[in-house]
């Protein structure tokens, strides 16, 4: 008879080849500067984050020099607020794609963006990056339109060399499969892919599709089970539980990561994360 153990390793191989970006086999760790900083971000703050994470100047339990990558922490993202909305350069009836569907930079606050990216490199960080944007949410009008930008923000994010991708479900970009097609036709690397659809199911592709394989049921790495928590302790339980909704029906596991919605109660503190 087969053991516990050896069975979960059976499983867990059985999903790792068919969810075949190889990525999150465990649930992701890391940063991401919306829940503390909201809109008001720029590329110096950033860069003193990524330095923050390597920092050892904090001790473990057992008085070792310990940072937050040691510990796992290794991955910063950069949340909404990078892009230039209202641009002059945009589309006619966007805010921040241009006509060929290349998403357009705040060099205000972001000069180098790829220059970020090489930093969190050297300093042996993942950087991630955030699609779909909330602010100034471009609502592309047709599929061809929003193709257009899906495959200019995939092009954007292989150019910067981001290594993380939080696409919202704000904007008109919500073809996960099309922004997975685009990841593996141009991406030399595979890219950890946070779907923020809000498990709400008027929106496409909000869980993983239970009647496919997961590669191609679930193309993404992990995903939000919740709306935004309030500040309440009925919010954050209503929003805890709804992870369960998805585990129980085994649409949470390795590779494809089902997470709730946390929220700090004092700006930068967290109540409740998972």
């Amino acid at each position: 008879m087969m053991s516990a153990a050896a069975a979960f390793l059976l499983l867990t191989a059985i999903l790792v080849e068919a969810n075949d970006n190889g990525l999150a086999l465990t649930p992701p760790l890391g940063w991401r500067s919306w829940n503390l900083f909201a809109a008001d971000v720029n590329q110096t703050l950033i860069e003193k984050i990524m330095r923050a994470m390597i920092d050892r100047s904090r001790s473990d339990h057992a008085g070792r020099p310990t940072s937050l990558c040691d510990l796992g922490y290794c991955d910063v993202g950069l949340d909404d607020a990078w892009q230039a909305c209202q641009s002059p350069e945009a589309a006619e009836g966007m805010n921040y794609h241009r006509e060929d569907g290349s998403p357009i930079v705040n060099l205000k606050r972001f000069p180098d963006l790829k220059g970020m990216v090489d930093l969190a490199h050297s300093l042996n960080l993942t950087a991630g990056w955030y699609g779909n944007n909330c602010i100034c949410q471009d609502a592309c009008r047709n599929p061809e339109e929003c193709e257009k930008q899906i495959e200019g923000d995939v092009k954007a994010i292989v150019e910067f060399g981001f290594d993380a991708w939080k696409l919202d479900g704000c904007g008109g970009e919500t073809n996960l499969p099309l922004f997975d097609e685009y990841i593996r036709k141009l991406s030399s690397k595979p890219i950890l892919v946070e779907n923020c659809h809000w498990g709400d199911p008027g929106i496409l592709y909000s869980k993983p599709d239970q009647t496919l394989p997961p590669s191609k049921g679930c193309l993404w790495n992990f995903y939000r089970s919740s709306y935004d928590i309030g500040q309440t302790y009925g919010s954050m339980m209503h929003n805890l539980g709804s992870v369960e909704l998805f585990r129980s029906q085994n649409l949470s596991y390795p590779g494809c990561w089902a997470y709730h919605r946390c929220k700090p109660g004092v700006r930068g503190r967290f109540w409740w994360c998972v």
